[in-house]
């Protein structure tokens, strides 16, 4: 069967900035019953597609939350993606709410209707009204094909150069649309790759180094430096400097953390001799 809707997402959105929302909506999340993975999952997608995630909000299925919270990102960001809501049952209208903040119409879209029709004849199962109810999206949204679930995401470019992505909640759903359909779309959107660079010292605390990590991030302001402590299996203190940045010259950024990385071993196993010999 012809499916034309599989991989032909074409993006033509121009962003007001790279400043991503990622928006959890779900009751279940702000009552703990379920985990919010789908967070910290996209923070580390959008990251490695050159964006910078400002926020990660859970919000309850409340219409006038979620309104609220989507309106002020359309002011802020150049990228909402929400998550849950997309579903047949009566608490899924995470459709009806992005329609109410983008201040459209909710209608049938028939590209949306033929994917949910074929996933349920895939199952066996007829089409009824809680099932036609994944089709209804914002007015001038495009659909976003579910290759596991029945519910499509779907897409929407705003006057005021803001992108709003919608994808199910469920991980097993959200994460094959993302990568198959959502990924290759907002790749290239922002000009920039991310770079990222490791160092692990052992047997130091993080408050021993403290100070030279302070100096070394206040003398490169562009690049992100995390300290991130641990134990080994054995007791011994370990730990992790992260070292990252977003770019358009791979190259240049390359040499930039390779000097800092030198820079910092250098500071510190000074600062450990000091301390041997002291």
């Amino acid at each position: 069967m012809s499916r034309p809707w599989v991989g032909g997402l074409m993006i033509e959105c121009e962003l007001k900035n790279r400043d991503a929302l990622i928006l959890n909506i779900g009751t279940e999340l702000t009552l703990g019953v379920t985990i919010n993975t789908n967070g910290s999952w996209l923070a580390r997608k959008l990251t490695y597609l050159g964006f910078q995630v400002k926020r990660i909000t859970v919000v309850r299925d409340d219409e006038e939350d979620v309104v609220e919270e989507m309106r002020r990102g359309l002011d802020k960001y150049g990228l909402i993606i929400t998550t849950g809501g997309l579903g047949p049952t009566y608490d899924d209208s995470t459709s009806l709410f992005v329609a109410k903040a983008l201040g459209v119409d909710l209608a049938l879209n028939e590209q949306a209707l033929a994917m949910v029709r074929e996933a349920h004849r895939a199952r066996g199962e007829e089409l009824n009204e809680a099932r036609i109810k994944q089709a209804m999206l914002p007015r001038g949204a495009r659909p976003i094909y579910n290759r596991v679930g029945t519910a499509p995401g779907f897409y929407f470019c705003t006057h005021n150069k803001a992108l709003i992505v919608s994808l199910p909640g469920p991980p097993r759903e959200l994460q094959p649309m993302f990568e198959g359909e959502v990924e290759p779309m907002l790749r290239g959107l922002t000009g920039l790759e991310y770079l990222e660079d490791f160092i692990e010292f052992r047997g130091l605390t993080e408050s021993s180094i403290a100070k030279i990590i302070e100096r070394v991030a206040k003398e490169n302001p562009s690049v992100y430096i995390k300290t991130h402590p641990r134990l080994s299996d054995k007791g011994e203190s370990i730990i992790q400097v992260q070292l990252s940045t977003h770019t358009n010259d791979v190259a240049r950024a390359r040499m930039l953390l390779e000097s800092i990385k030198k820079k910092l071993l250098e500071s510190i196993n000074e600062e450990i001799t000091k301390r041997n010999t002291g």
